[in-house]
């Protein structure tokens, strides 16, 4: 890659791990270098939104967030999560330049389209170290086309609780500008009706460990992810989403996020005309996927493979998060384990149930180049994320 430095090609070139199990072993983690910086966004006080009924606007900003940076960092892999209400990613600072603006501008769009506050900090990797701590990553590979990053070390949990101090954070916090250029959000999608789990319910985890040495962190959650592969099986029964489920949704109750993220100041004429275009594109799309109809370059009857196999539901950054299709009585069982090892003290954990989960999709290349992020319904990681801090205030006392 003529031009751009070793440093900022670190992730690129980040050698490839099979198994998401990979996470319980903490030589598989590598230190990211010095001129890198950890980015993290968030949607101030989403509780709030999502009881208003505005989980799916939250969703999408956290996707937004990812979209207007990859947008325009093609030439390099990013490694990211998306959280639910938000997302962390790292950026080499050869790029920041560019990313800045982009991302100043999805702070706009959040307020003028959805009347929301996105909070955004930027953290050196520098200043991690400088605080005893580390980010250190893992590339897991999700498909044949995607891989995605996992990260240890206790930085990036230091990074959020920096960017959200009042005072100590102020200097890492990046400022709205109102003229800031508009962001490039193509490629994000959010089209489909939510999923129905197979098993009953959805339940969306997180599971964060109460130890300070790292390898004994490690060792807990391979014990964890153990745990879960004994109650729903190592080939895929845990998965949220089946193909069978998946039905694309024209209402415009559906639409209108996706829609306001890219046209929050188009004019009411062009707004009209610009609905009227998506709606056609997406029956378009169903009517090709149901006739297993074939393009230039593109498979339809495949779609839907692709995008089961192309799923985040399961990731790792400092806590293990997981979006899982299960039934009561393996809800029971998880429930159980995890909070006999909370009572030790080994570990907090939450949880939310729900019926459905949502996805939220950024497509790259209609023919597998199409990545989905995975949320339970009505704000299940945000949910489970409150359930998560009032156990960490417990173990704390």
């Amino acid at each position: 890659m003529p031009g751009i430095p070793a440093y900022a090609r670190f992730y690129h070139d980040l050698p490839i791990s099979e198994s998401f199990n990979a996470i319980s072993e903490e030589e598989n983690f590598v230190p990211v270098p010095g001129g890198w910086s950890v980015i993290i966004s968030d949607v101030v006080d989403s509780t709030g939104a999502i009881d208003r009924g505005l989980y799916k606007e939250v969703n999408i900003l956290g996707a937004s967030t990812l979209i207007a940076v990859l947008n325009i960092t093609k030439e390099l892999e990013m490694p990211f999560v998306f959280g639910g209400d938000g997302a962390t990613l790292l950026v080499p600072d050869i790029l920041m330049s560019r990313v800045r603006p982009v991302l100043q501008s999805t702070q706009n769009m959040a307020a003028e389209a959805f009347d929301l506050q996105l909070r955004i900090g930027i953290v050196p990797v520098e200043k991690v170290i400088e605080a005893g701590l580390e980010v250190k990553v893992i590339k897991i590979r999700l498909s044949n086309r995607f891989s995605l990053a996992g990260f240890t070390g206790g930085g990036i949990g230091y990074a959020e609780q920096l960017i959200k101090n009042p005072t100590e954070g102020e200097p890492y916090q990046l400022e709205r500008d109102p003229h800031s250029i508009k962001a490039n959000y193509s490629g994000l999608e959010c089209r489909w009706n939510p999923i129905r789990s197979k098993h009953g319910e959805i339940i969306s985890l997180l599971v964060v460990t109460n130890m300070n040495k790292l390898q004994s962190n490690n060792r807990i959650y391979g014990e964890v992810l153990t745990v879960l592969n004994e109650i729903y099986g190592m080939e895929g029964g845990d998965h949220p989403i089946k193909k069978e489920s998946l039905r694309l949704n024209l209402s415009t109750s559906n639409l209108i996020s996706e829609f306001l993220v890219k046209n929050y100041r188009a004019r009411s004429f062009l707004r009209a005309i610009k609905f009227f275009l998506m709606r056609l594109e997406t029956k378009v799309g169903e009517w090709f996927m149901n006739r297993k109809f074939k393009t230039p370059g593109n498979k339809w009857t495949r779609y839907k493979g692709d995008l089961v196999n192309n799923c985040d539901y399961k990731k790792f950054d400092d806590m293990i998060r997981m979006v899982i299709s299960s039934d009561s009585q393996q809800i029971e069982r998880l429930e159980n384990y995890l909070q006999s090892r909370f009572l030790k003290g080994e570990l907090a954990y939450g949880l939310h149930r729900a019926d459905e989960a949502l996805m939220t999709c950024l497509i790259f290349e209609r023919h597998g180049g199409h990545l989905h992020f995975i949320d339970g319904a009505n704000g299940g990681y945000a949910q489970a994320a409150v359930r998560l801090k009032e156990r960490l205030s417990t173990l704390a006392d």
